[in-house]
């Protein structure tokens, strides 16, 4: 090499590649308002382990300093983080600062101010556990929080935030998967099969663990249930053939230049990806 090409040239050897936390999770409180069949972390609203919790500023600061070391995403869960009476607060300083965020949450504690800040652009989960009360609160054994979670549904509806219903199978609800679909579907324009594989207590509990048991299903149907993504190829080809279907004037060349394109689950076809999570 010349001197003149070194001088546009220059060849680093890393040694060490740097480890920046890019995503961060916070579970809230591992606390609940639904005590689930299937749930292997719940422990009880009231129960003395919420004095261990973290508070607001704690959570402020851990925040702050994970994002001066370069995290951008955030995933907030619990438990049941809205269980918390700062959840506002910590939601709300969480996802300032972060480029995109995901939330799990029951949606029985949904409010009309918390409907309004879960307008914020991001990914928000709220499960179902049945078409109808009789089932959603055998699986919650939480007389009511069927109505609830539909109110939490009507809220976010109301205000305009997006999201996404998390259809969650197990022994006792499945007879009824077809209706949760299609309730589902009626909610929003976004579902997913959600924790079709059940985990085993984290306290390692027997009692729980033997109904965790009796609600899961058979490995082979766990995959049936929950199908791999499909690849960027599968996703492409999907949405060339559902464009010319609508509209047969839509060339390949043209639909392959819209990288932003979203195909819902009528079928029908959006123009931003955005549209996701809006």
């Amino acid at each position: 090499m010349t001197t003149s090409e070194s001088t546009y040239l220059t060849l680093k050897q890393t040694v060490h590649m740097p480890r920046l936390p890019l995503e961060g999770s916070l579970d809230l409180t591992y606390r609940c308002n639904n005590n689930c069949r299937h749930c292997w972390l719940r422990i009880p609203p009231g129960a003395p382990e919420r004095r261990d919790e973290l508070g607001f500023d704690e959570i402020r600061d851990v925040v702050d300093q994970a994002r001066a070391m370069g995290c951008r995403e955030w995933s907030i869960s619990g438990g049941e983080p809205m269980l918390r009476p700062d959840f506002a607060d910590i939601f709300d300083y969480v996802t300032r600062k972060a480029t995109r965020y995901s939330l799990n949450t029951n949606g029985s504690l949904i409010t009309p101010q918390i409907a309004q800040l879960m307008r914020r652009k991001g990914s928000k989960m709220v499960a179902l556990y049945g078409a109808t009360a009789e089932v959603h609160d055998h699986v919650t054994r939480t007389p009511g929080s069927f109505e609830r979670t539909l109110r939490g549904f009507a809220y976010l509806q109301e205000a305009g935030a997006g999201f996404t219903v998390q259809l969650i199978p197990m022994r006792d609800n499945y007879h009824q998967w077809d209706e949760m679909n299609e309730l589902a579907q009626s909610l929003s324009q976004q579902r997913r099969c959600g924790a079709p594989w059940l985990w085993l207590s984290a306290c390692g509990d027997p009692e729980r663990n033997r109904e965790i048991k009796r609600q899961r299903f058979d490995p082979r149907d766990v995959i049936a249930l929950d199908q791999p993504d499909l690849s960027y190829e599968e996703w492409h080809q999907s949405v060339i053939a559902s464009a010319a279907k609508q509209s047969p004037a839509l060339t390949p060349g043209i639909a392959s230049s819209q990288s932003a394109l979203l195909l819902r689950n009528n079928g029908s076809l959006g123009s931003s990806w955005h549209q996701l999570h809006t």
